[in-house]
């Protein structure tokens, strides 16, 4: 979800299940842990949007070279961004990769329960109004 707002992602590291993990790492050590709760496609997460903020989203797909093209010029990570425009070619392309796979661990990793689509939707309702 924390893509939604942008690919920086220190605040989510430093704040987020990766800090939890670093408390204690022992623990942690040689682990992988996947945190997909929810999985939505493009177009339900605008649906989903639309409901708890009660404005209107839609999704458009745009080819995946415009997008790549996009965050570079915004300033993103060249090397990470390339595997995102990986994945968004291969899904694009029809390929079957387990992005849709969801996890119930993450109470088990926290101690917490957790946040919906909706939720985060509330929560970050200033990012998406427009």
């Amino acid at each position: 979800m924390q893509n939604l707002l942008g690919y920086g992602g220190e605040s989510y590291v430093k704040n987020g299940v990766a800090a939890v993990c670093l408390l204690d790492p022992s623990t942690h050590a040689g682990s992988t842990y996947r945190l997909g709760y929810e999985a939505k496609r493009y177009y339900e997460l605008a649906e989903a949007f639309t409901k708890a903020l009660g404005l209107p989203f839609s999704y458009e797909p745009q080819p995946p070279a415009d997008f790549l093209r996009n965050v570079l010029a915004a300033g993103a990570e060249p090397a990470y961004m390339k595997c995102v425009f990986d994945s968004y070619t291969d899904l694009t392309n029809g390929k079957d990769i387990p992005a849709d796979e969801i996890f119930d661990n993450f109470h088990a990793i926290t101690g917490r329960q957790p946040k919906t689509i909706a939720q985060f939707a509330m929560k970050h309702a200033a990012s998406f109004k427009y």
